[in-house]
């Protein structure tokens, strides 16, 4: 219920956009549809155990304002993804199998920045926080064999802290680059497994640092980017599990990595 209520506010505010734009303060806004190649991949004692890629598409919206001076610049994000891309993994006997997953999800990001400005470029530091959410279900499907294998998915949310820094540099009176670069940090994020035979299992992975960046151009309303967002975690410590044969095991995440390259196509309403 939290998460569609999230989605309805997006909506809402991509809705509201021209009125939204007028808001005393406020230095730019825009709604972003976006596409990106979203690589999955899953290790243990340094062997791969699958891999997922493919496009994942969504649309967001972001706001900058101005707190003081045009030097403290607060600034917000929101978006929704989703798609299918293709799996390659193996079973839990190690049978290589082939299927697809299924990606919805969502990000919510805030951060404060202090700006210095020159005649025709500007830098600024910044640090704020994150909240990603993403149901990942993995497709039924069957081994080279022809066995079936059961799909299952998984409720992932993490929360991360991120810094950096961004700026743009002014080409004319109505045409600019900008460009932002840092590095994330994600201090909790849990995956809740619905494992076929065991149910419902929390795991908690432990996050590492990684970078993210983008880089674009706003000429008049249109602001096109490129962008890269990386992830790394740990595995989890192992959790205890009963199946429903009364059989018991560790359930662990495995060390798990993740990129995205992607286009934004930006359109400013101020």
């Amino acid at each position: 219920m939290k998460r569609l209520i999230g989605l309805l506010l997006l909506a809402g505010v991509l809705a509201s956009a021209p009125t939204f734009a007028r808001a005393r303060g406020l230095e730019e806004f825009y709604i972003y549809p976006f596409v990106e190649y979203f690589n999955w991949k899953e290790f243990h004692g340094g062997t791969r155990l699958l891999e997922e890629s493919g496009p994942l598409f969504g649309v967001g919206a972001a706001a900058s304002i101005d707190l003081y001076n045009n030097a403290l610049i607060l600034k917000g994000k929101a978006d929704i993804f989703g798609g299918v891309i293709n799996y390659d993994g193996q079973t839990q006997g190690g049978t290589p199998i082939i299927s697809n997953s299924d990606y919805i999800g969502s990000r919510l990001e805030a951060d404060a920045g202090w700006r210095v400005n020159w005649e025709r470029a500007s830098l600024e530091p910044f640090a704020g926080f994150g909240y990603k959410w993403w149901w990942r279900h993995i497709q039924d499907t069957t081994t080279p064999s022809g066995q079936p294998v059961s799909g299952y998915p998984e409720i992932w949310q993490t929360v991360y802290a991120t810094a950096g820094v961004r700026g743009d540099v002014v080409i004319n009176q109505e045409t600019r680059f900008f460009y932002e670069a840092g590095g994330k940090y994600p201090f909790y994020t849990s995956n809740e497994v619905d494992f076929p035979g065991v149910g419902k299992t929390t795991v908690e992975p432990k996050g590492d640092p990684a970078a993210f960046a983008e880089l674009g151009i706003r000429h008049k309303w249109f602001r096109p980017s490129i962008f890269y967002e990386g992830y790394h975690w740990s595995a989890s410590d192992p959790v205890f599990v009963t199946d429903n044969t009364g059989a018991h095991f560790l359930l662990s995440q495995p060390e798990s990595e993740s990129y995205i390259i992607g286009l934004n196509l930006g359109f400013a309403f101020k």
